[in-house]
């Protein structure tokens, strides 16, 4: 075995073992919030920067996480 093949094996290994350990940190359990949401202010201008405020508001991301 040359040591070109070992190094290619190595970084299958780590590469596979790095993809898994993300994987598994990123799983998160669904839990949903306690008690009554939580009344927010977010101030927000209407320039396209930010429309992702809009959008969450408009689809219940932020009632889904506990605010109101």
């Amino acid at each position: 075995m040359s040591i070109y093949s070992i190094l290619i094996r190595f970084s299958v290994a780590v590469s596979a073992l790095a993809i898994t350990i993300s994987l598994v940190a990123c799983d998160r359990p669904d839990k949903k919030p306690g008690g009554p949401p939580e009344k927010i202010t977010v101030a927000y201008a209407t320039l396209p920067e930010t429309v992702l405020a809009q959008v969450a508001q408009s689809r219940g991301y932020y009632r889904e996480e506990g605010l109101e």
